[in-house]
């Protein structure tokens, strides 16, 4: 990965500062697995909210609502189908439940964003 970015970094793809982002971003301590505060933002998938409040970020504590396992996240049951908010769109995509049910749901959510995007975006939307 480091090649990678020094490669884009030298066709000029991406500035130069992307050569120290991981060394700057490794003393911060962004992930609290226990409760969150009061001023906590809650982060699922972060997408939208990192682009559109970036100040509101920077200036209050993060909690990460860490997506559960698959199985936990969509399940069938008394004839509805249940869906947590912390479920990213790839994992809904490849769902074997929800495939079941939407034969061409694999395919067609490629079309929705990209594959980054479908791993961090949840189904329910922004969070903060």
């Amino acid at each position: 990965m480091a090649q990678r970015v020094d490669d884009l970094i030298k066709w000029q793809i991406l500035p130069a500062y992307f050569s120290t982002v991981a060394q700057t971003l490794l003393p911060l301590s962004l992930y609290n697995h226990s409760n969150p505060g009061p001023h906590s933002v809650l982060v699922a998938g972060g997408t939208d909210l990192f682009v559109q409040k970036p100040e509101r970020l920077q200036s209050q504590p993060l909690h990460f609502l860490i997506p559960e396992p698959v199985v936990e996240n969509i399940r069938y049951q008394n004839q509805h189908c249940i869906i947590k908010a912390t479920t990213t769109i790839e994992q809904l995509r490849t769902s074997p439940l929800m495939q079941q049910m939407f034969p061409a749901m694999a395919e067609e959510f490629k079309l929705i964003c990209s594959a980054p995007i479908r791993q961090r975006a949840t189904v329910g939307g922004k969070s903060g």
